[in-house]
Parts: structure tokens; C-alpha cells; sequence
């Protein structure tokens, strides 16, 4: 008989439609929980990642500055940077959670824990950065704060940065679903050319499937802006 541990981190509800004899809820400490090492580790090389972005994108002259870097700092930089980072977590370090999470279990050395090296990293980076009165403890404490709970006004603060934001994408969903339309037009004039002006029928009836089918994941996005945008006046008729 085979025994398998999920260890679930910042869930609010257990699910209770599993058979309870074989399932055994145990509670973590939360100073158990904070420090487990593949999370933990993965938002120290987050968190390496954006200041060598940093550096590396306002180091020289002409370049933008530190305040233009983090507003230009978007999504898709965040899940680059996520993907990459979790990249670099090892699967020695993803089996080194056991020693804190279930000891018992663990009878052989798991590796040396990477985090401390990388706040070392961290404050060397950040001093390169300009803030010089940065410490490892400072490190700490800010890969520690994003386990805490928001305060009611960090709340209020970040509904307003939404809303703010919610206006500016919907010039940006218009603007993008406008200029998908226009690439779909002149995609659609060129196929008809291939198509009017060859007497192998077959031939440009292949090449106009395989650059539909190489455009389909534009068409996708091109019709998820328009039914967002749809749904955005919808919701303001209510």
C-alpha cells in the first residue's frame, strides 16, 4: 500500500469529499510553512532576477531610469521571470521541504540550503543599484513579506491602482483588438492574391491553410479581446 503527502500552503478551506479514513489533515506552523525551501528559494531567485534586470536595463548612460524600469515592469515580464526562476529551483532543493515538513522521513543529507547565498547576491546587487544601506536582514524581511496578510488600506490602494488600470486596458484592448483586424485584412488580400493569380489551385489552396493554421493562436486572441470588450459594455449598461 502506497502513502502520498500533499502539503497545500496558504489554503483557506480542506476539502472534505475525500474518503477521512484515508486522508489525514496535519496543520504546518506557520514558521514551518514560511521557510519551506522550494518556495522560499524560488522568491530569492525572483527576486535575483529583477535587480540583475535592473542593472542590466539602467546601468549605462541613456538608459532608462530605475523609476521608468518598474513602470515598465509588466505581466509578461513577471511570468517570464517567474518561469525562468522556478527553472533554476532544483529537484535536490524540491526534496529538501522534507527535513522541516515531515523530519521523520528524511535519513540522508538533502543538499546545502541555496537561499543564504542568494541574499548575499541580493545585497550585493542592490548596492549596485545605488541603495546602499540595504543588508541581508533587509533581504529577509522582504522575502518574508509576501506571506503577510495586506492591510486594509495596502487594500484600498491596490482596488484604485485596479481601476486606474481596468481604463487604461481597455484603450489597450481597442487599440490591440484594432490592429489584429487590420493584420487579419491584408493576410486575407494576400491569400486572394495567391489564390487569383495561380493556376495550381492546389498550391495556393495549401499555402493559404498552412498560413491560417500558422495565425490561428492570433485569431484566438484577436476573438477574446472582442468578447472582452463586449463584455466590458455589457457591464456598463448594469
Amino acid at each position: 500500500m502506497f502513502q502520498f503527502t500533499l502539503i497545500l500552503i496558504h489554503i483557506a478551506i480542506i476539502c472534505t469529499d475525500w474518503d477521512q479514513r484515508e486522508l489525514e489533515h496535519v496543520p504546518l506552523l506557520y514558521s514551518t510553512v514560511l521557510y519551506l525551501r522550494p518556495p522560499a528559494t524560488f522568491k530569492a531567485y525572483y527576486l535575483q532576477r529583477i535587480f540583475s534586470m535592473l542593472i542590466k536595463e539602467t546601468a549605462d548612460e541613456g538608459k532608462p531610469s530605475v523609476k521608468e524600469f518598474w513602470k515598465s515592469y509588466n505581466i509578461l515580464k513577471g511570468m517570464e521571470n517567474i518561469d525562468t526562476s522556478w527553472e533554476q529551483v532544483t529537484l535536490q532543493c524540491m526534496n529538501g521541504v522534507w527535513p522541516r515538513a515531515w523530519p521523520d522521513a528524511v535519513h540522508s543529507f538533502m543538499g546545502f540550503d541555496a537561499i543564504p547565498a542568494l541574499k548575499q547576491e541580493i545585497v550585493k546587487l542592490v548596492k549596485d543599484v545605488g541603495f546602499e544601506e540595504v543588508e541581508e536582514y533587509d533581504v529577509q524581511d522582504l522575502l518574508e513579506s509576501h506571506a503577510e496578510q495586506l492591510t486594509d488600506e495596502e487594500l484600498i490602494e491596490l482596488d484604485q491602482q485596479w481601476i486606474s488600470k481596468e481604463s487604461k486596458d481597455d484603450d489597450d484592448i481597442r487599440q490591440k483588438a484594432k490592429n489584429l483586424s487590420h493584420f487579419f485584412e491584408l493576410l486575407d488580400e494576400m491569400t486572394e492574391i495567391i489564390q487569383s493569380g495561380d493556376p495550381f489551385l492546389e498550391w495556393s489552396a495549401r499555402i493559404s491553410r498552412v498560413l491560417n493554421d500558422a495565425v490561428a493562436c492570433y485569431r484566438e486572441i484577436f476573438c477574446s479581446k472582442i468578447h472582452a470588450g463586449e463584455q466590458k459594455s455589457i457591464k456598463i449598461l448594469f
